[in-house]
């Protein structure tokens, strides 16, 4: 039993000791209750989370009327988004907007693409510079190699399906150039300028030994003449342009269409073609490409057409030699990447020329130059102009190089690092489909194995460990998504190479409790904040009201409600200075554009400004708070194993949690979320223990969050289902879209897949609750030695003389408690020998939750005292610091 004092005095006997206990109280009134939590949140744009943004830009003024006249230009929409977000992952706003915002740009180590980037133009030319292979940066194909191609469109306007990089045609040698950008068949005049030497340009990024040419009229006489530039000067501009003899020239001076074949010249220069003055006229061909204008460089033929009369030849097409050539004509399903042994190249320059070709060493490897082989993913791109190409993360120069172009990048823009998407679109089965071949000069093990993709990984944690060292970043960031790098070895590396996990798609407005992916399985979270990482998780539409089967959903009422449900999930996981909210729509369409009406209630919103929850996000909850409320059952922590899809790990009470196939000893260490189960129903065949329905709640200092869902996503029967009156903790307030605060309520009824964010009552509505709202907070009004304001942080009833509701069990252990809603005031227990010399309690205090949501404070026994023959003790009230 416990036995219950008041303030006055009382006495326990006990055998070694008699105890006299008081409790004496001062406080001086701080005022409302919003004020009193001011400043216990680490500053960010709002007060109870970070937020980002994922890959803004390309801003646009509004077109909706309201929203235009707040933001009236793009870069008002620039400015806000760098006011309302404390990270921008793959974003660079310019040095001026990066100062107020942490920057963190976009990179994509895993490959290079073969038509070229700024990147690869810095890689290549520091490559010349100091003597090193460029061509040593990719993984190449020992052998010939046949790919399933699952995506036919990927590639398909880029060099590995024969186009040049660069096709144009000049009015004169200094001309810029008239860039041919249209996709074949087309009709151009590329010879128009011939009288003044002007000409068709052909640019590829490695060297090439033929070309194609398609023409819709051919010229009646003249003679074809192929030039490329044999000397450069010191600036890397063309200063000789030779004669190239072909080896057969099919287009007999372009009286027909035709292949001409060469034998790549010795002294082909990686060259430049304009001057770099940026003269739209003049300066040399660039084609409009700036990264031409401003220093680029890559191999180019020039085609001129001298002494022509009559007609004058028009172009329709230029192919390149197809060196991954279709295994069955006509059907791109099928591919093959030719394999690279030098040993075929006899004379070693680089090229097996005919001779050698005819006689080859290693007839299993049929590739010309050595570029032909790179181990590029045919049909695991983006789109028809990617021409991804991998990278051979183990090669030390490529981490240098790569690490170093980082730094100059970051510190040139004012970024503070970068996130690697697609972290682990790698090598392994699911890139690369072999039906022959898949050995590589890199790799020990066939591309398309498991083996090879761990010994990938490791290599690839390397280089992010280099770049973090190298460029002295702490935003060494990653998209992994839904990825748990906790519980496969391969990956483990990443969690300390890397400093800021991106979740794109993480959660979702209608995500289960355990299935595939679901809450109980989101633990990694906790984890990677045990370690002191950084996580973005992004919050998308994906499974609610709004992308539902049910008629008419694009509604503002159906986006309120699941910006409120996403919030309720996300604050469920929610660690300070561990985690950012991000919520997007339902794509991966990313930028700062504005919305429309497929995917926003309202169109003509720039789209960051839309789906951001800013009302929501106003609203300070407080921080999470450090227990469950007693009798309440912590949710249980899963991961798939060999043992199934649902191996319980531990529970949301737990610091760290333990299986054989977590971990690099068999346990991962997490901070609590203390997450637990405010209602429960059902069971589910093969689960024991887990509910086919239930409620989630996690208690934050000024108030809690709740979310009611099912064992798995997408159960419609749950969707629209109800709670019940379901009872709270404590007296609350609803939080709506809008930011307002509904009435105070003691229960609350939860469709399926429906969150919600809830305040305590603070205080002016505790004293309308108990009838003495017109009474002062400095009042007595039972008249028992406590101002009213004393009872509300106290949890006693203002109305009746009881004193303070303290307590001391049979055991001698000491208890009080605290109001939920008195986040900005604490509870110093005292004591004193003589009742005038007042200190600190020595005695040990635990804090927990009471089953009514209250703080609970538990001291030591007070036999544990050391101290004459009576104690004294008090509780003090007092504004925490």
């Amino acid at each position: 039993m416990r036995t219950k004092f008041n303030r006055v005095q009382f006495s326990l006997n006990r055998v070694q000791s008699a105890i006299t206990a008081c409790l004496a109280f001062s406080l001086v009134y701080a005022g409302p209750y919003e004020d009193w939590a001011a400043g216990q949140v680490e500053s960010t744009v709002y007060p109870s989370t970070g937020t980002a943004w994922i890959i803004p830009g390309a801003h646009v003024a509004p077109t909706d009327p309201a929203t235009l006249a707040a933001y009236p230009t793009a870069d008002a929409v620039a400015d806000w988004e760098v006011q309302h977000a404390d990270v921008a992952y793959g974003a660079d706003y310019g040095v001026a907007r990066n100062a107020q915002i942490a920057s963190i740009g976009y990179m994509y180590n895993q490959t290079l693409d073969f038509d070229p980037s700024a990147t690869e133009m810095h890689l290549r030319q520091r490559c010349i510079a100091e003597g090193v292979d460029y061509e040593d940066f990719f993984l190449h194909f020992a052998e010939d190699t046949v790919l399933s191609v699952p995506n036919t469109t990927h590639a398909t306007e880029t060099a590995l399906n024969g186009h040049p990089a660069i096709v144009g045609y000049t009015a004169d040698p200094t001309h810029a150039g008239f860039w041919i950008y249209e996709q074949p068949p087309y009709d151009k005049a590329a010879w128009s300028g011939h009288q003044s030497d002007g000409g068709l340009y052909v640019y590829l990024f490695e060297p090439f030994d033929s070309i194609e040419l398609s023409l819709s009229q051919v010229a009646t006489a003249g003679d074809l003449v192929i030039e490329y530039p044999s000397a450069i000067d010191a600036q890397g501009v063309v200063s000789t342009w030779s004669e190239l003899t072909p080896l057969s020239e099919g287009t007999r001076d372009l009286s027909q269409s035709g292949t001409i074949r060469w034998q790549p010249p010795s002294d082909w220069q990686f060259a430049r073609t304009h001057d770099g003055t940026g003269r739209t006229y003049g300066g040399g061909p660039y084609f409009g490409t700036t990264m031409m204008r401003d220093g680029g460089a890559m191999y180019v033929i020039r085609l001129l057409w001298k002494n022509g009369t009559g007609d004058e030849p028009r172009l329709e097409d230029v192919q390149l030699r197809q060196w991954q050539s279709q295994t069955t004509p006509g059907d791109p399903s099928e591919r093959l990447i030719p394999g690279w042994d030098p040993a075929n190249d006899v004379n070693d320059d680089g090229y097996v020329d005919d001779s050698e070709y005819a006689s080859l060493v290693n007839p299993g490897a049929t590739a010309r130059f050595r570029y032909e082989s790179r181990a590029c993913p045919l049909g695991r791109m983006w789109s028809s102009r990617s021409s991804f190409c991998r990278t051979n993360v183990f090669d030390t120069h490529f981490r240098t190089f790569v690490s170093e172009y980082h730094r100059q990048q970051w510190q040139t823009s004012g970024i503070l690092g970068a996130y690697n998407d697609d972290m682990f679109k790698l090598v392994g089965p699911d890139e690369y489909l072999v039906q022959s071949g898949g050995t590589t000069h890199e790799l020990t093990n066939r591309i398309d194995t498991e083996a090879a993709n761990t010994e990938y990984l490791v290599g690839f944690a390397d280089l992010f460990s280099e770049i973090s060292s190298v460029t002295g970043s702490d935003y060494i960031s990653s998209n992994i998504s839904a990825d748990n790098l906790f519980v496969s070895h391969d990956r483990l590396p990443f969690t300390t190479a890397i400093d800021a996990f991106l979740r794109e798609d993480y959660i979702r407005a209608g995500t289960g409790f355990t299935g595939f992916f679901g809450l109980s399985k989101m633990w990694d979270t906790f984890a990677y904040a045990a370690l002191g990482k950084k996580t973005i998780i992004q919050a998308t539409f994906r499974s609610g009201l709004v992308r539902s089967d049910f008629p008419n959903t694009n509604m503002r009422s159906n986006w309120d409600r699941d910006a409120e449900t996403l919030l309720a999930q996300y604050y469920l996981l929610h660690m300070p200075d561990s985690t950012y909210l991000n919520m997007w729509n339902w794509s991966f369409n990313y930028g700062s554009g504005n919305t429309t009406a497929a995917d926003y209630h309202t169109a003509g919103i720039p789209k960051n400004i839309a789906y951001q929850p800013e009302a929501l996000l106003q609203v300070d909850m407080g921080v999470p708070v450090a227990g469950i409320p007693s009798g309440q059952t912590p949710i249980p922590y899963m991961v798939a194993t060999s043992e199934g899809s649902y191996t319980v790990l531990g529970d949301s009470d737990d610091v760290q949690l333990a299986h054989a196939e977590i971990g690099s000893d068999g346990t991962v260490d997490v901070v609590p979320s203390y997450i637990y189960y405010l209602q429960q129903s059902g069971t589910v065949a093969g689960l024991p223990g887990v509910p086919a329905e239930m409620v989630l709640a996690r208690h934050y200092t000024r108030g809690l969050v709740l979310y009611r869902t099912a064992t798995f996503t997408g159960n419609e029967t749950h969707r629209t289902s109800s709670s019940g009156a379901l009872p709270l903790p404590q007296p609350c307030r609803r939080v709506s879209a809008d930011g307002s605060f509904g009435p105070v309520i003691e229960e609350i009824d939860l469709a399926g897949y429906q969150g919600a964010l809830l305040r305590y009552a603070d205080y002016s509505e505790w004293v309308e609750r108990h009838g003495i709202a017109d009474a002062l907070p400095g009042d007595d009004a039972d008249s028992d030695g406590l101002t009213n304001f004393d009872e509300f942080v106290l949890v006693t009833d203002p109305t009746v003389d009881n004193g303070a509701d303290i307590e001391i069990d049979q055991s001698g252990w000491l208890q009080y408690r605290k109001a939920r809603g008195a986040t900005g005031h604490t509870v110093v227990l005292e004591q004193s020998a003589d009742m005038q010399t007042w200190q600190t309690s020595a005695l040990t205090i635990s804090e927990t939750l009471d089953a009514d949501g209250h703080y609970e404070y538990r001291a030591d026994a007070l036999a544990s005292l050391s101290a004459p023959d009576k104690q004294f003790f008090r509780v003090r009230v007092e504004a925490a610091p």
